[in-house]
């Protein structure tokens, strides 16, 4: 999400402080289904973890092979947590991450339509948007035309 929104309204130009600070980017893809499971299996085989190969499978589905989610899931293996109660525990911090990033977000760009194209792009951002495309989805959920100079 921070990746989506910096490349749509350039938060970095945001006025509020501490929203948006200047940082060094790295990108770190998110993993394949293999990645995934071979990350956890050498992290638990190291520290003796238990694990079933359906629980990788299902942490795989779960978090979307996103790397950060996954390091946390294993995280919470390793303090003992077990399989059901860690991807549950992974998945919350997910959504209330995103959630914390989408209320900054708002502070800084409080417009209806900033959460119409957000809303947009969720459900369809793994097929690509053209603007137009974009415009126009816009226009139908609103009923009203968009001009490409409007006030959001």
């Amino acid at each position: 999400m921070p990746g989506l929104l910096e490349k749509l309204i350039s938060p970095a130009e945001a006025e509020k402080p501490g929203f948006a600070r200047y940082i060094e980017e790295i990108y770190i893809p998110r993993w394949n289904r293999n990645e995934t499971i071979n990350f956890l299996i050498e992290g638990f085989k190291a520290k003796s973890i238990n694990y079933r190969d359906k629980e990788l499978h299902k942490v795989y589905e779960e978090l979307s092979g996103t790397p950060c989610f996954i390091s946390y899931y294993g995280l919470l293996r390793l303090n003992s947590l077990n399989h059901r109660n860690a991807l549950d525990k992974t998945v919350e911090y997910a959504i209330t991450g995103w959630e914390r990033d989408l209320r900054s977000f708002l502070n800084v760009y409080n417009s209806s339509l900033y959460i119409y194209v957000l809303a947009i792009l969720a459900e369809i951002i793994y097929n690509g948007l053209s603007w137009r495309e974009l415009k126009g989805e816009l226009e139908r959920r609103l009923k009203r035309p968009c001009a490409l100079d409007e006030k959001w």
